[in-house]
């Protein structure tokens, strides 16, 4: 009865930390979309609220309106720091921004900034929405 009942114990633990670990190995961070309704001034820049990113893909900005149909830039900074390279952002674009060697790092907060071009003297209203991860 006692080996039968410490067999019993056994499985029953063996089965538990299995379905534990599987837990563990197969659970998945989805991404961040963040969104963006500003105005970002001439000759200047605009950060978003920083994000965390879930994965190691590059990042996604979805443009949904630039007002007087201006082009801007947009770039993904860690802090103040560009960590990618920036893009021309033009009304009602999707912009894939990849990250520089070893800067696409899961967990790390990132935020989305915006540019005036140097040509661009007057403030820009722009909308949309962005993230980190352009995958989940």
């Amino acid at each position: 009865m006692k080996m039968k009942l410490i067999k019993i114990l056994t499985i029953g633990l063996a089965v538990m930390i299995f379905l534990g670990a599987g837990q563990c190995i197969f659970a998945k961070t989805t991404r961040t979309i963040g969104n963006y309704d500003t105005i970002v001034p001439g000759v200047g820049t605009w950060y978003s609220p920083a994000i965390e990113k879930a994965n190691g893909s590059n990042g996604v900005n979805h443009n949904t309106s630039i007002g007087g149909g201006k082009t801007l830039l947009t770039a993904i900074a860690y802090g103040n720091n560009r960590i990618t390279d920036e893009y021309a952002l033009t009304p009602r674009s999707r912009v894939l921004i990849p990250y520089h060697t070893g800067e696409n790092i899961s967990g790390r907060k990132v935020r989305l900034q915006l540019n005036t071009p140097w040509n661009v003297l007057v403030d820009v209203e722009a909308h949309g929405t962005w993230s980190p991860d352009s995958e989940d």
